[in-house]
């Protein structure tokens, strides 16, 4: 075995252990007395501390005696490059990943009071338990010279085992030291590991505080049926890592929400489509879609977020800084991503504030709700790969700058504007009106899976309203296509030359207060529209202006018929 650590003696806390040369110490009792603080062996497994007294004392070995006691509460999802990763602990009903690292080395501070206890399993070798056994048949009158080896030989034997005992008593309070503890975990972690997609692999299963709830799909007669499937128990298993923080009771009502939700988004039908967007944030689903919450202050769209990220709890839901989704960085290969690396596990996140007029990420976006996997890394920790299932909702009074044009973003927005306005005299103070609505969490919950079930039998639903606002954003996004949808028409034979229809737009921009955008940029769009020809004098074909705005004039000058642009039809 190895030496115990070096250094000074440790201080016991009922009295000075047994020396290793006291004359009266022949069978370590004193040590299975005194041992670490936190030797006790109620609650403990004496099967696996008799096992672990076999093992060596070494960090290696520490490692080994953490996953026999606690080995099935832990476990480690692997990230690249280290030798472990990110620790998990079994919290009874999910595995604890925000938790996981303080639930870790809470176990292993338990494990030097456990070796303690080993001392009163370790045993003699063969070879000294065979001289024992001899100077124990020797007869007492026998004082011949071999007799008196052999009881020697014997004493020595009983004085080895108090040594070990002793060394093994000091082993136990040392590895309660912090260096010893960082090994420990460190020796551990390679055997705990266990890939990111092996956890929540289950979409539609979720944890509350008193069942395990999977939704299921089944095809009855060509038609989509979806139901829950209600287990009054946990398990180990599943490896879920969220909680759902309420209790799920069928019967619960929300009486109070539904009113806040009548009196703050008056149509039912973007009532359905929020309640089936907002459900998802239950499971594991995702679409490829991003609501945005917009409004100009006291219209209840707060008070809707923080409910339901109260109702579905920290360990599923996330809050991120509006820093993440907006501007025009981009990190570098293997820079940190910490605010990307707090999506992993979870099914609804929100972004809150948004600034308007600040360019959002539209490349993240799409990652974001694309489902695609991407490869993140916590600061001075290893990568991994994950896809994102967090179901995206963003808020604000204005909104941010989408500078794109392509389907590829536009299909992706779901903008629910919250125009009712809530008088002065009707308002609750913040906090107070949310802990109220929390009280019918249950309630709640109940009107997000019922979200949940109307999706997976009939799909996604918008709203006329909100596929409205969805698109009068975009318009305002790109005035290059208001433009063309105001004054450009379709029209054989005709064309109208580039620098014609590029002033057009601008006396437009001007007529309508807006800033026009480069000529380069015009002509990306109108060339998505119509066929250019740039053989000889550059124009646009099959296409002619209508309804072209007269320009603003300065004070006193008049507008010469020249100044009329070519092709125009107005």
């Amino acid at each position: 075995m190895a030496d115990a650590v070096e250094g000074a003696s440790p201080q016991p806390l009922r009295a000075a252990p047994p020396t290793a040369d006291a004359d009266d110490a022949s069978d370590g009792d004193a040590c299975d007395a005194l041992g670490p603080s936190d030797q006790e062996a109620d609650g403990v497994d004496m099967r696996v501390v008799e096992r672990c007294a076999k093992l060596d004392q070494s960090d290696t070995d520490n490692g080994k005696r953490l996953i026999e006691h606690f080995g099935a509460d832990l476990v480690v999802m692997a990230q690249g490059g280290v030798e472990g990763g990110g620790w998990l602990g079994w919290e009874g009903r999910y595995w604890d990943l925000d938790g996981g690292v303080a639930r870790a080395s809470k176990m292993a501070q338990m494990i030097g009071g456990r070796i303690g206890l080993e001392t009163r399993y370790l045993q003699q070798t063969p070879a000294e338990a065979r001289v024992i056994e001899e100077a124990d048949n020797l007869a007492a009158d026998d004082e011949s010279d071999g007799a008196k080896a052999v009881r020697r030989a014997a004493a020595a034997a009983e004085k080895a085992l108090e040594k070990r005992r002793l060394a093994r008593w000091r082993f136990a309070v040392s590895s309660k030291n912090s260096a010893r503890l960082v090994a420990m975990l460190k020796t551990a972690a390679p055997h705990l590991r266990r890939e990111p997609g092996g956890f929540n692999s289950e979409s539609m299963l979720i944890v509350t505080q008193n069942a395990t709830l999977r939704v299921i799909v089944e095809e009855i007669g060509g038609k989509k049926e979806a139901r829950l499937d209600v287990r009054r128990g946990f398990a180990r298993e599943d490896y879920a890592t969220g909680l759902v923080p309420c209790d799920f009771d069928l019967m619960a009502k929300a009486a109070k929400w539904d009113a806040f939700l009548l009196r703050c988004l008056p149509s039912a039908d973007m009532r359905r489509t929020v309640r089936q967007y907002a459900g998802l944030g239950l499971v594991g689903t995702l679409l490829q879609k991003l609501m945005f919450h917009h409004g100009f202050g006291a219209n209840g769209k707060s008070v809707f977020l923080a409910v339901i990220s109260g109702v579905i709890g920290k360990s599923y839901g996330v809050s991120l800084p509006k820093e993440t989704i907006l501007g025009r960085g981009e990190r570098g290969a293997g820079q940190a991503s910490p605010d990307i690396v707090r999506l992993f596990g979870k099914r609804f996140v929100r972004i809150d504030e948004l600034k308007e007029d600040e360019s959002l990420r539209e490349d993240l976006v799409k990652r974001l709700t694309g489902g695609d996997e991407m490869a993140v890394r916590n600061l001075f920790e290893g990568y991994f790969d994950f896809a994102n299932r967090a179901t995206p909702h963003m808020s604000g009074n204005g909104f941010p700058k989408i500078d794109g044009t392509d389907n590829g973003i536009w299909r992706r927005m779901l903008v629910v504007h919250w125009s009712v306005t809530i008088p002065p005299e009707e308002r609750r103070e913040f906090d107070g009106f949310v802990a109220e609505l929390l009280e019918e969490r249950s309630g709640i919950l109940n009107w997000l899976l019922d979200g949940v079930l109307d999706y997976l039998e009939h799909g996604l639903f918008i709203a006329p309203e909100i596929a409205a606002a969805t698109s009068k954003y975009q318009e305002e996004m790109n005035p290059i296509g208001e433009f063309i949808k105001d004054c450009v028409e379709a029209h054989e034979g005709e064309r109208v030359a580039a620098s014609t229809a590029y002033q057009a737009y601008v006396s437009w921009s001007m007529a309508n207060a807006k800033r026009a955008k480069t000529q380069t940029a015009f002509g990306r769009e109108m060339a998505k529209l119509f066929k250019r020809d740039n053989d000889r004098a550059r124009s646009y074909l099959d296409c002619r202006l209508h309804d072209v705005p007269d320009r603003p004039e300065e004070p006193g000058k008049a507008r010469a018929a020249t100044d009329y642009p070519e092709g125009y039809g107005g």
